[in-house]
């Protein structure tokens, strides 16, 4: 059965170098529902995802755009990614869409 998928990633990097991800995954695959439905529900999930990150966060934690994390050497930063994957009947993925702090 055809689905979709949103994957989270969050990446946080010390001074050192050091780094650590946690990933985790919400599935939208429910068989009594329209595929176009569960294509509104998983981006609804990632937008909320992305307002949770950008403006719910506690003051102390920060995210880094791109451009930052590369202006600190890939050094002392935290990130987040958001994608929405389709998985077809194959169970072949396609990234739809991507979410990621720009400024």
């Amino acid at each position: 059965m055809a689905s979709y998928l949103v994957r989270v990633n969050v990446l946080t990097v010390d001074k050192q170098g050091k780094n650590e991800s946690k990933s985790w995954e919400y599935n939208f695959n429910d068989s009594s529902k329209k595929l176009l439905d569960l294509r509104y529900e998983a981006i609804s999930k990632a937008k909320s995802m992305k307002t949770f990150f950008e403006d719910e966060m506690p003051e102390d934690i920060q995210f880094s755009s791109p451009k930052e994390a590369e202006m600190s050497s890939y050094k002392d930063f935290r990130a987040y990614s958001i994608n929405i994957v389709f998985i077809n009947d194959e169970n072949d993925e396609e990234v739809l869409g991507c979410f990621f702090k720009t400024s």
